[in-house]
């Protein structure tokens, strides 16, 4: 008896073949795809709205498409996460994907500690990442690090706004990130700068600094009070320097972002008065109780915290001017 194989199912009829522009990608995109869905398929969105975190990295691979990338960018769309967020090692992307998706992904991870390594505290890291995004030769990396920021630039905006219109109502959302609201606007102003014109005539960074200037318009400080805390603030940081920055970071204004963000965290917290928006007053000891919680995680979280005697003196100072007012 003769064995018959079973029939091979038809190939798909390629755009090309049905009289398309012949523009196309090849399985290694396909392979992409679908090491990205299995890496990260566990993951979700920030925000608590259960997003599939796939639906990032598909957002992000169509906008390097869309503003004319290549495939290698458009690869390392899919994978810029795969780095700081899974167990995967540079050597496997090389290996799977090649030398330059791969090195567009390291483009796009600022946190990637060797085992038994923990990560930097977050504000020197993107200190850092900054310095690379500059350094990096290859500037056609930079599409896939600008696409990844629109992304999520325009889904922060909707989101906050969502949460409501003043500072107490968006409080909520902006915790979920480490650098709060202010340490966010201050992290895209210093991605767009060191983007700087290597994007060229690029639509998609232009529309990066747009999304930028609107979210500088989503808050600031209201009325001569909270305007004058805030300067307060930034003397005491300045004069006691818990960091130990040098003089000429001081000179260029260093610790404005920490100003900014105490004042809206010190707000969101209740213990300086936002106007009508605010909620039940609290007494002298809850204030206090919660001016120390909100200086306590705002320096563990950007800096690790502010355990030098300089860094103590800091936080009690600020901690009496906002219960003071």
């Amino acid at each position: 008896m003769t064995e018959t194989s079973s029939p091979q199912p038809a190939k798909p009829t390629t755009a090309k073949a049905k009289g398309g522009s012949g523009v196309q990608y090849s399985e290694r995109y396909d392979a992409a795809l679908l090491f990205a869905a299995e890496q990260h398929r566990y993951q979700e969105r920030k925000g608590g709205k259960q997003i599939p975190y796939i639906y990032h990295l598909l957002a992000v691979s169509a906008l390097v498409w869309e503003d004319g990338g290549d495939e290698d960018q458009a690869i390392a769309a899919l994978l810029h996460d795969v780095l700081e967020d899974t167990p995967t090692q540079p050597d496997e992307l090389r290996e799977r994907f090649g030398l330059r998706a791969t090195s567009f992904v390291e483009l796009c991870t600022d946190a990637n500690p060797a085992e038994g390594e923990s990560k930097q505290p977050w504000r020197p890291r993107k200190e850092a990442h900054f310095v690379h995004l500059i350094q990096f030769e290859d500037k056609a990396g930079l599409r896939v690090t600008c696409a990844d920021k629109v992304h999520n630039i325009e889904a922060q905006i909707a989101d906050a706004l969502a949460a409501g219109t003043t500072t107490i109502e968006q409080g909520p959302f902006w915790a979920n990130f480490k650098g709060g609201f202010a340490g966010t606007l201050w992290y895209y102003r210093n991605i767009c700068d060191a983007l700087g014109n290597e994007l060229g005539d690029s639509q998609l960074f232009a529309r990066l600094k747009v999304r930028v200037g609107e979210l500088a318009q989503l808050w600031e400080p209201e009325g001569e009070q909270q305007l004058a805390l805030q300067q307060q603030f930034l003397a005491v940081l300045v004069e006691h320097n818990p960091v130990s920055v040098s003089q000429g970071h001081l000179d260029r204004g260093y610790y404005q972002l920490d100003a900014d963000e105490l004042l809206r965290r010190l707000i969101c917290a209740e213990v300086i008065n936002s106007g009508p928006s605010a909620g039940t007053a609290k007494s002298q000891a809850e204030k206090v109780a919660a001016a120390e919680a909100v200086l306590e995680v705002f320096a563990k979280k950007i800096y690790g915290g502010w355990s030098s005697e300089a860094g103590i003196a800091a936080k009690q100072t600020i901690c009496d001017l906002a219960v003071s007012q």
